[in-house]
């Protein structure tokens, strides 16, 4: 709960993290890297709204009923979304079985964000009907209401996060074992070492109405019984590391380093322009050469013919 706040800074689960910090409201040493990543305007005015959560992303988290991932179904419906309903209309949140860490990592109206009360849908996000941003808003990376020694602005108001960057945490750490013990087909290993991570999502404290007397949401999240064969259990540790580490800057690397990039993505794609009818004007395929970078033409100048251009460029 505490990983992306103040309080987590420096706390047992960070095992590699970039240091952050605020000076005088202005961020001298603050997170550069994310300051278009605040929402645009969201609950305080922030800039400048370029980095949400998806549609395919939130429907992972729908859960079974009996508290597993939908592994392989999750994106054969959306959960409720406020997709083109204006803030003053009428809206009523997913009811159905969501896992808990939805609601700290994606901002879905009618939910709590980020203490600064609950999320008005689309008033907070960047030309929600017009482009190609979606419902959603980020959480894991924006700084919670109270916090004031995280947050920074710039000289035209780009925000500064002095929260620390986790490279990898605790859970990454758990979760990479997971996935060596699958590939030596030790399905033992890899299960425990999947059911830690959703065994502390399960016992974590849990996101609250706006009247803080229960749950914000019908959350069920349970570990997994067993690992019947090792293509299940990489199919379910793969799709725990999207689950616990979403929006955190893995997930590209995930994909080229499984070589399913390419066909992740543009399934991705479609999906999210059947929900989103401007997104699938504006998005176009990735291709296979897509998972490595160009090598810069001075690079292989300066090389002598050592260096050869990579496939595609």
């Amino acid at each position: 709960v505490d990983n992306f706040r103040l309080a987590g800074d420096n706390s047992v689960e960070s095992v590699f993290a970039i240091q952050f910090t605020t000076d005088g409201g202005q961020s001298l040493n603050g997170n550069r890297g994310g300051t278009l990543n605040f929402p645009n305007p969201g609950p305080f005015g922030s800039c400048c709204g370029f980095y949400q959560p998806t549609i395919d992303l939130s429907n992972a988290y729908k859960t079974d009923g009996t508290g597993l991932p939908l592994l392989d179904t999750f994106n054969d419906s959306d959960i409720a979304n406020d997709y083109g309903v204006e803030s003053a209309d009428p809206f009523v949140p997913e009811a159905g079985p969501l896992d808990p860490r939805i609601d700290y990592t994606v901002g879905r109206r009618g939910i709590d964000y980020n203490g600064y009360g609950t999320h008005i849908g689309k008033d907070w996000i960047r030309a929600s009907f017009a482009d190609i941003s979606g419902p959603y808003l980020p959480k894991k990376n924006v700084y919670y209401a109270g916090e004031g020694g995280n947050i920074g602005t710039g000289g035209w108001g780009q925000q500064h996060s002095g929260i620390n960057y986790h490279i990898i945490r605790y859970a990454d750490i758990l979760l990479m074992a997971a996935e060596a013990a699958v590939e030596a087909n030790d399905l033992a290993t890899a299960l425990d070492y999947v059911n830690q991570v959703r065994n502390r999502a399960k016992n974590s404290s849990y996101v609250q109405n706006e009247s803080g007397t229960g749950d914000a949401a019908n959350y069920q999240i349970e570990p997994y019984a067993s690992f019947p064969d090792q293509a299940f259990a990489r199919k379910a540790v793969r799709f725990e590391r999207r689950l616990e580490l979403a929006m955190e800057g893995h997930r590209y690397f995930d994909l080229t380093r499984w070589g399913v990039a390419e066909s992740v993505i543009n399934e991705y794609t479609q999906n999210e322009a059947r929900a989103i009818p401007n997104f699938g004007t504006k998005v176009g395929t990735f291709m296979s050469n897509m998972n490595i970078l160009p090598i810069p033409i001075n690079a292989i100048d300066l090389s002598g013919g050592a260096l050869n251009q990579n496939p595609g460029y």
